[in-house]
């Protein structure tokens, strides 16, 4: 019994022994793993300690928030070893958290998580109430994307508020892949890097507003530069509206004038602005943002463009928030400055505060180009109508004139619409014009013919005799609406000749009241001009045709003359010929050879005359032609024998030509009727290089040139045709002794002699 006792003692104490060793293991293996983690909180807290050692550092050497915040973030995950995380920032002002940086996340939970307002999912809880949150099993959270947690492979996550001098910025949140819990010890270490990166955003923020305050200052000096180095409003409005959104990025910035019961946006920067942008009408009081701001005179800051029902979109836009400022000279509005943001609740007080002051110089510039514009356009009026004055002493031609006229005024002043209408019958008709409907290929005034008194402004105002200015035509209801027309205002003057209406001068704009006092005086002074132009073309017309009269006269009187007497002489020669012939021969023959002298010298002098009748024959004529048939018609008229010699064939410029003609006539005719000449010899030369000369010589009786008073032998019109075309003429002459006239051409380039 005793050795049986004692085995079962001994295996008990063997048991107890092995027990021992095996809590003795247990202790050993235990206090390793606390070593463990307790060196890797040490590490953590190292790691820590740098990270918040270097976050000035950090700041210093990187240039904006969004740099330093992923810098930051990163650093933390390695702090926290962890894979993913963020920071989120609440909006300044506003109620909504944006993911300003984070690493680890997939697609769909960024997107799902990427802005929420305070209050809802785990970083607008943390911002509100502003204690950390743990949350130990992601996939349970219903404000998460269960499927960007499941691609991410996300369990756990730990979320601080970024808090500085009691206010809450935003969150800071890391997240494991791992079923790691995080502890309050993480949370605590999380919360001092939060704390860190809480002063960083402030003091990035302060820095931020110091710097747009710097630049607001920069900007209202750099807009007084700018009001005094332009006076084109367009291009002062296009810089200023460049000048504000460069300066603050502001998503669109616009700037509207009011033109009587609409506010016209000409000028903006940014959102749809472009080249190929076009010009828009707001209703004042009527529609949007900007007509109530432009009706009441007073600020409009809209911080969510789509809870207001004012608000107007003119093109597809962004726009989130927008702060509309009116435009004031004393206290009348004369414009509107528009911003707009791409983000909600975008404008503070400062943004107020400087919109105000760039308003009011705004107001001043625009004041100081509408007075430059004015000075220049009544500048460009006085020279318009000194323009119109020299045009019609160029052109007689009627219809030619007014389209020039037409086409003058639309061009200096930028009217939309030019158009002079005379009357026929009762009716007004346009047949000139100028402008964007004149411009378009196939386009007819319609309607064609305006019934004098009856029909549209232009009616009435050649009933009437007095202008008729329509600051809106569509409250007029005499106005008739042309197809394709934009015209908002228009003014009529009537054009009177001799106390009589003969037609109107119509001028209209796609402005409303558009026309001042200055524009109807000087749209009268047109009317007046024109009325001249109209009244000195028909006067020139009349002269023309007596002038036509006169010339028949003139040719019949040659025709009687020379030409007639030629005849008649020649036609007593055929009668005696038959007779003297069978008598005697000789004489027959002396007798036939006059008849032959006298019918070319019929001939020629009807060829001449029949050039007189049309006178473009003389440039298509050769000029050695020419000249052989004056040199026939003076020797079959005079019996004077006149030798022609005529060296090369060149052409000579039209005038030039015609003026070598002409001399040549009167130089023959004074020789015919003065000269008394037994001979004379007509030289052309047309071989020389680009020149002529022309030499007429006599054996007559001569002449003093002191004895010849001014305006005898033709004299005169000869030196002022040689003048004329820049030629030399010389006049050589002695009684006794004959005469010559000899003219020399050379081109302008050359030197002309004697």
């Amino acid at each position: 019994m005793s050795s049986d006792v004692a085995a079962v003692v001994l295996g008990v104490l063997l048991s107890l022994a092995a027990l021992g060793l095996v809590l003795m293991a247990r202790r050993l293996w235990s206090d390793r793993r606390a070593a463990r983690d307790l060196e890797q909180q040490l590490a953590q807290r190292d790691r820590a300690l740098t990270l918040l050692n270097d976050m000035a550092s950090i700041a210093s050497h990187l240039g904006g928030v969004d740099e330093i915040l992923d810098e930051v973030l990163a650093r933390t995950l390695d702090v926290m070893g962890v894979e993913a995380g963020g920071i989120y920032l609440l909006e300044d002002p506003g109620d909504r958290l944006h993911l300003a940086a984070q690493r680890g996340l997939s697609p769909a939970l960024a997107a799902r998580i990427e802005s929420v307002e305070v209050g809802e999912a785990f970083p607008g809880r943390v911002v509100r109430s502003g204690r950390p949150a743990i949350i130990a099993d992601m996939a349970q959270d219903p404000s998460l994307s269960q499927a960007g947690v499941r691609e991410a492979g996300l369990r756990s996550l730990a979320a601080v508020s970024l808090t500085v001098k009691a206010r809450s910025l935003g969150t800071l949140f890391v997240a494991a892949t791992n079923r790691r819990a995080f502890s309050w010890l993480d949370v605590s270490l999380l919360g001092a890097i939060a704390h860190q990166i809480a002063g960083v955003v402030d003091s990035g923020r302060l820095l931020s507003a110091m710097q747009r305050r710097a630049e607001q200052f920069r900007l209202l000096h750099e807009t007084e530069r700018v009001i005094a180095s332009i006076l084109d409003l367009d291009a002062l409005l296009t810089r200023l509206a460049a000048l504000i959104r460069e300066t603050f990025g502001y998503y669109l910035v616009e700037i509207g004038l009011v033109e009587g019961e609409a506010l016209m946006f000409r000028a903006g920067a940014g959102g749809e602005w472009g080249p190929d942008f076009q010009a828009f009408r707001i209703a004042v009081g009527e529609e949007g943002i900007t007509g109530w701001v432009a009706a009441r005179g007073e600020t409009l800051l809209v911080p969510d463009v789509r809870r207001d029902s004012r608000y107007v979109a003119v093109a597809a836009t962004r726009t989130r928030s927008e702060l509309a400022i009116p435009i004031k000279i004393k206290d009348t509005v004369i414009g509107v400055l528009n911003v707009e943001s791409d983000r909600a609740e975008a404008f503070d007080d400062t943004d107020v505060a400087v919109l105000h002051a760039l308003a009011g110089q705004a107001a001043t510039a625009i004041q100081n180009a509408r007075h430059f514009e004015s000075e220049r356009r009544r500048a460009e009026q006085f020279r318009v109508l000194a323009e119109v004055g020299r045009r019609m002493t160029l052109t007689m031609d009627l219809g030619e004139l007014l389209l020039q006229v037409a086409q003058l005024v639309r061009t200096a002043f930028g009217y939309y619409h030019v158009g002079i209408g005379l009357i026929e019958g009762d009716d007004v008709v346009y047949r000139v014009g100028a402008g964007i409907l004149w411009d378009s290929p196939g386009f007819a005034f319609k309607p064609s013919r305006l019934r004098v008194g009856r029909v549209g402004l232009t009616g009435h105002t050649a009933a009437l005799g007095q202008p008729i200015v329509a600051p809106d035509v569509s409250r007029d209801p005499r106005y008739v609406h042309m197809h394709g027309s934009e015209t908002r205002s228009e003014a009529l003057m009537p054009i009177i000749v001799k106390g009589k209406v003969i037609g109107v001068f119509d001028v209209q704009s796609d402005r409303l009241n558009a026309f001042d006092e200055t524009d109807i005086a000087v749209l009268e002074s047109l009317a007046h001009q024109t009325a001249a132009a109209i009244e000195n073309s028909r006067l020139y017309s009349q002269a023309q045709q007596a002038a036509v009269i006169e010339e028949r006269q003139r040719i019949a009187r040659e025709l009687h003359d020379a030409v007639t007497q030629t005849l008649f002489s020649a036609s007593l020669i055929a009668q005696a010929l038959p007779a003297v012939w069978r008598r005697d021969q000789k004489e027959g023959a002396e007798l036939l050879d006059q008849l032959r002298q006298l019918s070319r010298g019929a001939l020629a002098e009807m060829r001449t005359l029949l050039l007189e009748l049309r006178p473009a024959a003389l440039t298509e004529t050769k000029l050695e032609d020419l000249i052989r048939q004056l040199a026939e018609a003076t020797s079959g008229r005079e019996g004077l024998p006149v030798a022609v010699t005529t060296e090369g064939s060149g052409i000579l410029p039209p005038d030039v030509h015609v003026a070598f003609y002409r001399i040549a006539q009167e130089a023959l005719n004074n020789v015919a009727k003065h000269a008394r000449a037994s001979q004379a010899s007509v030289s052309l030369d047309l071989t020389q290089a680009a020149g002529a000369m022309l030499s007429i010589r006599d054996n007559g009786r001569g002449f003093s040139a002191e004895d010849v008073r001014p305006g005898e032998l033709g004299l005169g019109i000869m030196r002022e045709r040689a003048e004329a075309i820049g030629a030399a003429l010389t006049i050589e002459s002695q009684p006794g002794q004959g005469t010559q006239v000899r003219l020399n051409w050379r081109p302008a380039t050359e030197a002309v002699t004697a």
